[in-house]
């Protein structure tokens, strides 16, 4: 891999967000961060990681998921 390149990842993140603005536009924009929580840097030929650094990335990956998970929980409630 050349400096330049990045090894591909489990799923193509979103890029853009419906921004309409109405009651549901903070839950939109959690729940695409959290979406993109799982695309995850795969390094090896199986799909895993092998590499310590994007592995660190692929686990605070996991742990903001928690977080967000917990947000947009908070907030379907509320609305």
């Amino acid at each position: 891999m050349k400096n330049d390149e990045f090894p591909p990842l489990t799923q193509q993140p979103l890029l853009n967000v419906d921004m309409t603005p109405d009651d549901k536009l903070a839950i939109r924009i959690l729940e695409a961060y959290r979406y993109n929580c799982d695309s995850k840097w795969a390094t090896s030929s199986d799909g895993s990681c092998d590499n310590p650094i994007y592995a660190l990335m692929n686990q605070y990956n996991d742990e903001r998921a928690v977080i967000l998970d917990k947000a947009i929980e908070k907030l379907k409630l509320e609305a």
